[in-house]
């Protein structure tokens, strides 16, 4: 965990989606809302690639990670 769920950073809530295409867009919403507490159960889906993202980027906070 990176402790992104603590001062300074503090993102409390988080937003996860999916990319097939290397990065240039995440159409597939696997959280909308979720706590930033390092876990979370998600369903992929089937999406045939190797150039599959996954980004999680912060609800009302400035960061994301990839």
């Amino acid at each position: 965990m990176a402790n992104t769920d603590q001062p300074p950073i503090n993102c409390q809530r988080v937003r996860i989606t999916l990319s097939r295409d290397g990065g240039d867009t995440f159409p597939y919403v696997l959280a909308e809302d979720t706590s930033n507490d390092g876990s979370e159960e998600i369903v992929v889906p089937e999406v045939y690639t190797s150039l599959a993202r996954v980004k999680v980027e912060a609800i009302n906070n400035i960061f994301f990670g990839q």
